[in-house]
């Protein structure tokens, strides 16, 4: 299983395509950062259905330094691989970080819009975040940190340069495999997920807020809202929403494989927990 899980609602940025201006906060580091209290407990929870990998989300991750280290050192110790999407414009103020992520094995996703420095600070609407995102980028690749990058295509804006700015970046050092083009998504709508994209069996997205989606884009449907909703009743409407929303009925076979997969995992990490 892989799962999203928000940390915070306050980014950093103010990026023009963000997918959920609707309820996420902007935060010049003024203010009262708020953060998701249940992290330990998801993360907790998360291990015993034997979630394999989870990916921590914003807002802006990194203005949660020190629980950010917290959540990571709680994941890995559940024996889950941790990456982290950040615009990585606080880096910079967060240099530990960077031995932390190495110390840990944490990988990193942080989204590159343009080779222009101009172009990419209009769409993040944050004057000189080109060049932090790319120093940030820089370092961390020094350092031996895997870094994924997604670049979003939003047209009038950044359209025409999408061959050039991956040019850009293998020239960094990012692998081909690692760089992902992407157009920007219509949050909460059919066309938003297709059962060949983003929201596979075995994925869940754990809100901020604590709503639970099928992926992150997918926010139309409402699987649960945790702590209000036991994680066991959560999971059971994940499980049943893979079956009937995410395979055909041509599928169905594959669909009762998987889950019947993964409730052997389960079973199979409660025996380790046991012994």
């Amino acid at each position: 299983m892989f799962a999203w899980i928000g940390l915070t609602p306050s980014r950093n940025l103010r990026c023009v395509h963000w997918y959920v201006n609707y309820d996420f906060e902007a935060n010049d580091g003024r203010t009262q950062i708020r953060f998701n209290p249940f992290v330990p407990e998801l993360i907790d929870n998360l291990a015993k259905v034997v979630c394999k990998m989870v990916q921590f989300i914003g807002g802006e991750p990194l203005l949660l330094k020190t629980k950010l280290e917290e959540y990571i050192r709680l994941a890995k110790s559940k024996n889950m691989e941790v990456e982290v999407y950040s615009n990585l414009t606080l880096l910079d103020k967060n240099e530990n970080l960077v031995n932390f992520f190495k110390e840990y094995g944490v990988y990193v996703a942080t989204s590159f819009y343009s080779y222009d420095e101009n172009t990419h600070d209009r769409i993040t609407q944050k004057l000189g975040s080109f060049r932090k995102t790319l120093e940030a980028i820089k370092k961390l690749l020094s350092e031996g940190i895997d870094v994924r990058v997604g670049i979003f295509i939003i047209k009038n804006l950044n359209d025409q340069h999408i061959k050039e700015t991956i040019r850009f970046l293998q020239k960094l050092g990012i692998k081909k495999t690692s760089i992902r083009v992407d157009n920007i998504r219509e949050v909460g709508t059919e066309k938003t997920c297709e059962v060949e994209n983003s929201c596979l069996p075995g994925k869940a997205c754990f809100s901020y807020n604590g709503y639970v989606f099928p992926c992150i884009f997918f926010r139309n449907i409402i699987l649960g809202k945790y702590p209000e909703d036991s994680f066991d009743k959560i999971m059971s409407n994940l499980k049943k929403f893979w079956l009937q929303k995410m395979f055909s009925d041509k599928n169905i076979r594959t669909a009762e494989k998987f889950m019947s997969r993964l409730e052997i995992q389960q079973d199979l990490a409660k025996i380790v927990r046991i012994q």
